[in-house]
C-alpha cells in the first residue's frame, strides 16, 4: 500500500444518536489526531446487526478520496476475543470488528484487497474496557493510521481467514431493510433485473410493476424502482411502503420476468 492517509474518517455505528457514545468516540479520535476530519456515515444500524452494517458500510466504497479511514463499529462480540482488522481496498483504509462487518471489502475475485490483523498490544494503548472498545481501541486506531503514525503493513500480520458474512446475492430475494422514507430496499441487484428480466416484485402478496422512477406511478401507488445502491426498492409514490404493506426485514419476495408477465 503505498496511498498515504488523507486526514479524513468516516464513522458507521450502530449507537444512535441518543446516547453520547458517537460524540464520545469523535473525541477519542481527535484526542489521538486533532486535525482529523471526520464524517458520519451512519449512526442508525440497527442494534446489532451485522449484515445491514455491512451494507451500508459498502454503500461508501469509491464514495471518498483516496486516502479515507472508514471505521465501522458494529460490535455485538465487544469484549471477548475476536480479531480488529484493518483492510486496504479501492484506495482507502477500512477498520472494524472482525465479525462480518467488513464483508464489502473483504477480498473478492473483483475486488483485490489486503486484510491484516491489528497488533493491540504493540500499538501500547491503554487497557480497554470490556463494553466500549469503539473509545478504547477502534477509534485510537484509526486516528493513529489517518495522522500517518502507523503505515498499513507496520499494524499487523497480513490474514487469508477473516470472518465472512453473507455478501448480497447470498441475502437473495428479500428485504434488507426500510431506510428513512419507508422504501424497503432489498437485495436484487440491477444485474439480475437484467439478466432474469425482471418486469415487477411480488411483495405481502401484492404485485408491484418495476418502474425507473417514482412519479411513474400515482400518488399512493406502489412501485419498484433501481435506487442508488443498484439495488431494487419497494416505494409508494408519496408514502411510506414499510407501514403499508406490513413488510418487516428479511421477509421474502418473488420476482415476475417477462415471460410471465
Amino acid at each position: 500500500m503505498d496511498r498515504q492517509p488523507n486526514g479524513m474518517i468516516t464513522l458507521l455505528t450502530d449507537f444512535g444518536l441518543s446516547d453520547p457514545y458517537v460524540g464520545i468516540m469523535k473525541g477519542a479520535i481527535k484526542r489521538y489526531h486533532p486535525r482529523a476530519e471526520i464524517i458520519d456515515l451512519c449512526h442508525a444500524v440497527p442494534a446489532q446487526n451485522v449484515e445491514i452494517g455491512a451494507f451500508f458500510l459498502a454503500s461508501a466504497v469509491g464514495q471518498f478520496s483516496p486516502g479515507t479511514v472508514h471505521l465501522a463499529v458494529v460490535d455485538p462480540g465487544v469484549g471477548m476475543d475476536r480479531r480488529m482488522l484493518v483492510i486496504y481496498c479501492q484506495d482507502c483504509l477500512w477498520v472494524g470488528p472482525d465479525n462480518g462487518v467488513l464483508e464489502g471489502v473483504l477480498p473478492a475475485d473483483d475486488r483485490p484487497s489486503e486484510v491484516r490483523c491489528v497488533d493491540i498490544d504493540g500499538l501500547g494503548l491503554p487497557v480497554p474496557s470490556n463494553t466500549f472498545h469503539g473509545r478504547d481501541l477502534f477509534a485510537p486506531v484509526a486516528a493513529m493510521i489517518s495522522r500517518g503514525q502507523y503505515g498499513f503493513r507496520a499494524l499487523g500480520p497480513r490474514i487469508e481467514d477473516p470472518v465472512r458474512g453473507r455478501s448480497i446475492k447470498e441475502l437473495g430475494l428479500r428485504v434488507l431493510c426500510a431506510d428513512g422514507f419507508g422504501n424497503l430496499i432489498t437485495g436484487i441487484t440491477a444485474r439480475e433485473v437484467s439478466e432474469l428480466g425482471i418486469t415487477a416484485i411480488e411483495v405481502a402478496g401484492l404485485r408491484v410493476p418495476l418502474c425507473s422512477a417514482y412519479g411513474e406511478v400515482e400518488v399512493g401507488t406502489a412501485l419498484a424502482v433501481l435506487n442508488s445502491y443498484g439495488l431494487v426498492e419497494i416505494a409508494i409514490n408519496g408514502g411510506n411502503a414499510a407501514s403499508s404493506l406490513g413488510v418487516s426485514d428479511g421477509d421474502l419476495l418473488e420476482v415476475v420476468t417477462e415471460e410471465e408477465s
